[in-house]
C-alpha cells in the first residue's frame, strides 16, 4: 500500500483555510493530533526496536512510541561476530526482522512483566541473569519507567508511526475517509482557535466539531474492515478456530473410532 507524508492533507483542506491560518506547521500539528486517535498498528504503524540503558532503576522510552510490544532485559551475553554482521544494516541501524528471529534475541534476553503503576516499590538489587524482572509506570511521567533492577540494558520492541527522511508522518493512501477526517479536524481546530481570540465566524464551530468526529468514526469503521481477518472469521464460523468446535471434533473422532471398532470386530 502506498503511503504519503502528512502534508498530503493539504489536498483535502480548502485553500481559504490554509491562507487564513498562515501557518502550515500548525495545521499539520492539528492533523497529526487527529491521526493519533486511530489505533490500528498493523495498518498505520511500523514495528521497531531500540536499546535503552537502565540507571538507578529508571529508563526512558522514546517519544515516538505508540504501543509497547515487549520489553526484554539483557543477560550480559555479547553478540558474536556472525550475529553482528547479520543483525545490523550497513548504516548501523538494526534490521528488526533479522533481530527478532536471531538466537541472541530469543535466548539471551529475558522478558519483563508489566506491573502498571502504584505505590509499591519493586526495586531491588538482583542478578539480572536469574530473576524475573518487572517494570512499572512512574507517576507523573509518561516516558519514564521503573525497573526491578538497578543497572542494565533493556530492548524495547514497539510500534511507532512511520516517517520519511524529513521526519514527516507517513499515512496510507487509502481509505480517503482517513484523510478527510484529518482535514476536518484541522479545519475545526482552526475555526475554534480564531474564535478564542474574539474573531467572529459565520461557521458554527460545534457543528464543525461534530462533523469532524463523525468523519473520524467513519474512517475508523473503514479501517476496522480493512484490518478484518476474513480467513480467521471463516475459521471461527466453521468451528476450526473456536472452542465450541472441540466437542464436535471429539464427537467426530468417537464416531470414526466406533465405526472402525465395529468394522474390525472389536466393538
Amino acid at each position: 500500500m502506498r503511503k504519503f507524508p502528512l502534508k498530503h492533507v493539504f489536498n483535502y483542506l480548502p485553500n481559504a483555510i490554509r491562507k487564513l491560518e498562515g501557518d502550515d506547521d500548525q495545521l499539520l500539528s492539528w492533523a497529526a493530533q487527529a491521526f493519533k486517535k486511530f489505533n490500528y498498528p498493523s495498518l498505520l504503524w511500523v514495528k521497531d526496536i531500540c536499546f535503552i540503558p537502565v540507571n538507578n532503576h529508571k529508563f526512558q522510552i522514546p517519544d515516538n512510541v505508540r504501543k509497547i510490544n515487549s520489553i526484554k532485559v539483557w543477560t550480559g551475553t555479547p553478540l558474536t561476530e556472525e550475529e553482528s554482521t547479520s543483525i545490523f544494516n550497513d548504516d548501523g541501524t538494526i534490521n528488526y526482522e533479522t533481530w527478532i528471529e536471531s538466537k541472541h534475541w530469543n535466548s539471551f534476553w529475558i522478558p519483563m512483566e508489566y506491573f502498571g503503576s502504584g505505590d509499591k516499590n519493586y526495586t531491588s538489587k538482583i542478578n539480572v541473569s536469574t530473576c524475573t524482572h518487572v517494570y512499572m509506570d512512574v507517576e507523573g511521567s509518561a516516558n519514564i519507567k521503573q525497573a526491578s533492577f538497578e543497572e542494565g540494558v533493556i530492548a524495547l520492541e514497539y510500534y511507532r508511526e512511520e516517517e520519511d527522511s524529513e521526519g514527516d508522518i507517513m499515512i496510507p493512501e487509502y481509505p480517503v475517509e482517513l484523510w478527510e477526517a484529518l482535514a476536518d479536524w484541522a479545519k475545526w481546530k482552526h475555526v475554534e482557535n480564531r474564535m478564542l481570540y474574539g474573531e467572529r465566524m459565520q461557521i458554527n464551530p460545534k457543528q464543525l466539531e461534530m462533523d469532524a468526529l463523525l468523519r473520524i468514526r467513519e474512517a475508523r469503521s473503514i479501517l476496522r474492515l480493512t484490518a478484518f481477518n476474513y480467513k480467521l472469521n471463516k475459521d471461527i464460523v466453521l468451528k476450526t478456530a473456536r472452542r465450541i468446535g472441540v466437542p464436535q471434533a471429539l464427537r467426530d473422532d468417537f464416531t470414526r473410532y466406533t465405526y472402525e471398532g465395529i468394522k474390525n470386530g472389536r466393538l
